[in-house]
């Protein structure tokens, strides 16, 4: 692992910190004040970013810790994953419940299920009967994205 390499899973698990702490109200300083220097030693200097590195720690209060925070993660483009955030999870299973009610009542019939896939750190995707492999949700995103420009048009309408 290269050193631009360790410092994105440096800033993946900050980031994962600071949405934790702010979700539960307990965010600090020094966490999103790191989460910033390393956003810049890779580049991602947002306007947050440049607001926590250029006022000193102690002039900020707890509501801007939290608020610029906040808009760390999302100038860096933050998805929090199932691992950081399992209620995500439970939004899952409601989203299949739904969704398994509308192929109940189309009259298909089979297993429609959620699997944990343990190989992949913990990491959940969605299954079928007998689907136990296979690229997961973001795979069948990056499938969809290869598609031919035209194709693409005509399947999205």
């Amino acid at each position: 692992m290269d050193s631009e390499d360790r410092l994105w899973q440096s800033a993946d698990d900050l980031m994962g910190r600071v949405y934790t702490a702010t979700r539960g109200g307990t965010l600090d300083a020094a966490p999103v004040l790191e989460l910033a220097a390393v956003l810049r030693e890779l580049g991602r200097v947002g306007p947050a970013a440049r607001k926590l590195l250029e006022r000193p720690a102690a002039e900020l209060s707890a509501d801007e810790v939290t608020r610029l925070g906040a808009a760390l993660l999302r100038d860096a483009n933050f998805e929090p994953t199932f691992a950081v955030d399992p209620t995500l999870w439970t939004t899952l299973e409601r989203a299949l419940a739904i969704v398994e009610r509308d192929v109940r009542a189309a009259g298909i019939t089979g297993t429609l299920r959620l699997i944990r896939n343990d190989c992949n750190g913990g990491e959940r995707r969605r299954g079928g009967a007998g689907d136990d492999h296979g690229a997961g949700v973001e795979g069948l995103a990056r499938l969809r994205d290869a598609r031919p420009r035209r194709a693409r048009r005509r399947a999205d309408r």
